[in-house]
């Protein structure tokens, strides 16, 4: 009789793995939900550049504590709430600054004065398949090494530059190798971008440059915000626009 419920243990079929895990997946569809339930909060604009550019920049977040994430352990839906309830008051706040129409107000915007694109309406394949087309590269080029490689980084279109010619930009502009740094994406405002720039240009700047520190950070302000205008003229930014809308 042993030998029988033996045998029969061993041949009752195996339970199925639980699925792996697509943390961008979720990611994308989980930002959607968390846009949708702010704007009808009232807490993000239905239209306009917060509207449009908060999806993209509250994705990026989550992308980038992706590793600290443990589905086990927490809940990627909450996470992303708190995160887009901490980063809307950051665009409540920036607007209020930028109606008393000073230049601190251009520092705090967190879209650099510009309305983008949203990427968080886009499916995953989507993204990974999304590059820059040879006439918007042509484009980049004609800019300044450094305006092009700021303006791309603070938006978080450098993902649809090839990783190679990526490559290339930053050492065109002598930036670091690595740039953007998960640090510079996680700012949350074109402030603490500036802030960073400028600690960082202490280390590449020559004895020959003999700006002061806040002409240094009003450089760094005003690359961001024609770097910004100048991506919105590009066909990507069409592309985003006719891809969130389908």
């Amino acid at each position: 009789m042993g030998n029988i419920l033996a045998e029969a243990e061993s041949q009752q079929t195996p339970a199925a793995p639980e699925p792996a895990f697509d943390y961008e997946a979720e990611a994308v569809r989980i930002v959607r939900e968390v846009v949708k339930i702010l704007k009808t909060k009232g807490l993000v604009r239905r239209n306009g550049p917060d509207g449009d550019d908060f999806g993209q920049n509250l994705l990026t977040k989550l992308l980038l504590v992706r590793e600290k994430f443990d589905p086990k352990k927490a809940n990627l839906g909450a996470w992303a709430m708190t995160m887009g309830q901490n980063l809307a008051i950051d665009y409540q706040r920036a607007a209020q600054v930028r109606a008393a129409g000073s230049l601190d107000a251009m520092e705090a915007d967190p879209v650099a004065g510009c309305g983008a694109p949203s990427l968080a309406g886009l499916e995953l394949e989507q993204l990974r398949s999304l590059r820059f087309s040879d006439q918007d590269v042509a484009k980049l080029e004609g800019q300044s090494a450094e305006m092009r490689v700021l303006a791309l980084a603070a938006r978080g279109w450098f993902i649809f530059v090839e990783p190679e010619r990526w490559k290339q930009w930053v050492r065109d502009a002598a930036y670091p190798e690595g740039f953007p740094s998960g640090e510079f994406l996680d700012l949350r405002n074109n402030g603490e971008r500036i802030d960073y720039l400028a600690q960082l240009s202490n280390g590449l700047r020559g004895p020959e440059d003999t700006r002061t520190d806040k002409q240094v950070r009003n450089g760094f302000s005003q690359q961001l915000l024609r770097g910004g205008r100048f991506l919105n003229s590009l066909e990507m930014a069409k592309r985003l626009e006719v891809l969130d809308a389908s």
